[in-house]
């Protein structure tokens, strides 16, 4: 039977048979273990983008906790908040300067957080207000202070002119 087919015929037979041999083990083993290796390299990159998504989870939830230490205690309620600016203030040592009006609070309501502002007016020389303004900063943290406005006006009575500040505090709470 080998006398049959002449040398040429043998070699492209040898050579066909190689290529069908080559062509099954590519699709038996190589083409599973190339889609293999695709899939592998996808989950690794799955898995980088994980992990820098929880990188930026913990970094947001810092942020998030360091801005409710900034906007004040959500836990006091809302009634006290004024009472305790009311009471720092007046604890607060130096005798130059006097509380003249405590505005009622004001509740703003949006559809996630609520915002409660309450305005202090105090009068006391200059010194004095800036030194109560730096203990305030200082030491309240149930509320944040936000603005504070200083005014001259004319006491007609004495004949004075006196130094008035009011302070805006607002406290930050979630729904």
């Amino acid at each position: 039977m080998e006398q049959q087919f002449s040398l040429k015929q043998k070699k492209i037979l040898v050579i066909v048979v190689m290529i069908l041999l080559l062509l099954l083990c590519y699709k038996r083993i190589f083409s599973d273990t190339i889609s293999m290796i695709t899939s592998y390299q996808n989950l690794l990159e799955k898995k980088v983008d994980i992990n820098t998504l929880n990188q930026k989870e913990v970094l947001l939830e810092n942020s998030l906790y360091e801005l409710n230490a900034f906007t004040g205690n959500e836990e006091i309620a809302d009634d006290l908040i004024q009472q305790k600016i009311l009471s720092f203030t007046s604890d607060f040592n130096e005798e130059k300067i006097s509380i003249v009006n405590l505005n009622s609070s004001h509740i703003f309501h949006s559809k996630d957080f609520k915002i409660i502002t309450n305005s202090l007016e105090i009068e006391g020389n200059y010194k004095a207000l800036i030194s109560y303004l730096y203990y305030l900063e200082k030491n309240f943290n149930d509320s944040q202070l936000v603005k504070v406005t200083f005014e001259v006006k004319k006491d007609h009575v004495q004949k004075k002119e006196k130094l008035y500040a009011t302070l805006l505090f607002q406290n930050y709470k979630p729904i």
